[in-house]
C-alpha cells in the first residue's frame, strides 16, 4: 500500500491517494482511493464515500459540485473509490466480504495517516454508489453494519455480499430505474423486500423514465441521507435507529405515516424513511 503526498486542489482543500496491493485469493485486480478534505484544518465527523459502475474510477467523483457540497454542510470527507476485477471471475470487488472490504478498510487506516487525520480510520460512513459500485454500498452495510450511518444503492442487480442481520438497522434506498433490465428490477425489489419484511430501515424508488444511468436518482437519495444524518449523529457519535419510530409510505398509494403509526403486518408493502424532507420527497419522486 502506497500513501501518496496530499494535493492541493483549491485554496483550502485537499487530496491524498493510496493504493491497495491485492493479496491472494482477494477478489479485485485494482483498488484506488482518493480521500478529499475542503476543511483539512478541521476534524473530519465521517465520511461520504462514492463508488461508481463496474471497473469504473470514481475518484474523480469528488469534483461533483452537489456531493462537495453536501459533505461540506455535514463535515464530512470523501472517499472516491476506484475497484476493478476481471468480468468472469466468481468473486468479483461488489462482494464485499470477499476481499475488497479489507481493502476499503486498510485504505483508510493509510489516508488517516497520510492526511493526519486520524479520526478518518474509523470515521462513520455515508456509501452511495452507482451499479455495481450501489452494490458495493450495499456490500459496506452488510460488513461493516457499525460504522455506516446510510447507504444508496443506484440501479445495482447482483447483491452477493453475505447478509448481515445488522444491516437491516441501517437505512438504506434502492433506486430502481422504470426502463431498466427486468432481471436488475427484480434482483432489487427482491432484496428490498426480503429485507423489509424482516424489518429493515429501507426505502425503494422508482424513476420515471429512466434505464441503468444514474439520472435523477440523487433528487431523492440526498433528501435521504440529510434525514439519516439528523437522525443517527449526535455529538459525532453514530446512534442506533428504530425502525418504527420513523415515517412509512406505502407503495401502492403513496400514502405517509408519520413515526408511531401502527404498520401493516405485510412490510414489504411499505417503504421506511428517516424523516419527513425525505418521506414527501419520496412521494414526489414516486409520482
Amino acid at each position: 500500500m502506497i500513501a501518496m503526498l496530499p494535493i492541493a486542489i483549491d485554496a483550502t482543500a485537499a487530496t491524498w491517494d493510496t493504493e491497495v496491493t491485492p493479496k491472494a485469493g482477494d477478489n479485485f485486480t485494482e483498488a484506488k482511493f482518493r480521500l478529499r478534505l475542503d476543511a483539512p484544518e478541521s476534524l473530519t465527523k465521517g465520511l461520504l464515500v462514492l463508488t461508481p459502475g463496474w471497473n469504473g474510477d470514481g475518484r474523480n467523483l469528488m469534483d461533483d459540485a452537489g456531493w462537495r457540497q453536501f459533505a461540506k454542510q455535514a463535515g464530512f470527507g470523501i472517499i472516491g473509490v476506484c475497484l476493478r476485477s476481471e468480468e468472469k471471475k466468481a468473486s468479483v470487488y461488489h462482494i464485499v466480504d470477499q476481499g475488497s472490504g479489507e481493502a476499503f478498510r486498510r485504505a483508510l487506516v493509510e489516508l488517516a495517516k497520510a492526511s493526519r487525520h486520524t479520526e478518518v480510520a474509523d470515521a462513520p460512513l455515508i456509501a452511495w454508489g452507482h451499479s455495481a459500485g450501489g452494490q458495493f454500498s450495499y456490500g459496506l452495510a452488510c460488513f461493516m453494519p457499525e460504522r455506516v450511518i446510510a447507504f444508496a444503492a443506484v440501479k445495482g442487480g447482483i447483491y452477493q455480499t453475505r447478509f448481515s442481520p445488522l444491516a437491516l438497522k441501517v437505512p438504506g434506498i434502492f433506486v430502481i430505474g422504470e426502463k431498466d433490465e427486468p432481471w436488475r428490477q427484480a434482483s432489487i425489489t427482491q432484496v428490498f423486500e426480503s429485507g423489509r419484511q424482516a424489518g429493515a430501515a429501507w426505502c425503494v424508488a422508482w424513476e420515471a423514465n429512466s434505464g441503468h444511468e444514474i439520472g435523477r436518482s440523487r433528487e431523492v437519495i440526498e433528501p435521504f441521507f440529510r434525514d439519516a444524518l439528523a437522525l443517527r449523529m449526535s455529538s459525532g457519535k453514530l446512534r442506533g435507529v428504530v425502525p418504527e419510530q420513523c415515517w412509512s409510505g406505502s407503495r401502492a398509494s403513496l400514502e405517509l405515516k408519520p413515526p408511531g403509526t401502527p404498520l401493516p403486518a405485510n412490510l414489504m408493502s411499505t417503504v421506511w424513511l428517516p424523516g419527513e424532507l425525505s418521506a414527501k420527497t419520496w412521494v414526489e419522486f414516486e409520482r
